[in-house]
């Protein structure tokens, strides 16, 4: 069953699914309708689960499930996985594409091929904001998303 996604406990579990481009307004409208209406729907053996969903900077789709009153499952989870793969069909993006890393500047997202990363073809500064699109809490979400680049996983290509 669809809650808010400030509902959501900081315990939350969630996924973030980065876009491989910046979705237009039309996508986005017809993306929040898809979701809506999925997590309506969306159960696990049976049993309704809490869910919700943001859209984020027009390129990430976080979808966040609270966990105290029905668990995810196996089954659950590639239920989701579904739709995200229905949804990009829809779109006409890519939610699963790793290769592209995205960077904050100025509020505005930047996705760049890790390949130009390594290479140093692009330059990251320390300061420079990406995002840990691993994260698994909503908590996590709200403290540890967004994070310079000096203090992540990219820290070895500056």
């Amino acid at each position: 069953m669809y809650i808010p996604f400030e509902s959501l406990p900081d315990d939350a579990k969630i996924w973030v699914y980065q876009a491989d481009r910046s979705l237009e307004e039309n996508e986005v409208q017809r993306m929040t309708a898809a979701a809506k209406e999925f997590m309506d729907q969306w159960e696990a053996h049976g049993a309704p689960l809490s869910a919700s969903f943001r859209i984020s900077h027009n390129q990430f789709l976080i979808i966040g499930v609270d966990e105290n009153a029905n668990r995810v499952t196996g089954c659950s989870t590639d239920t989701k996985v579904r739709f995200v793969q229905l949804l990009q069909q829809k779109i006409g993006v890519n939610f699963f594409d790793r290769s592209l890393v995205a960077i904050l500047d100025n509020d505005e997202v930047t996705l760049v091929p890790l390949q130009e990363l390594k290479q140093r073809k692009v330059s990251v500064g320390e300061d420079t904001l990406t995002f840990n699109n691993l994260i698994t809490t909503k908590g996590q979400l709200n403290s540890d998303w967004k994070q310079p680049a000096g203090k992540s996983w990219l820290s070895r290509y500056i």
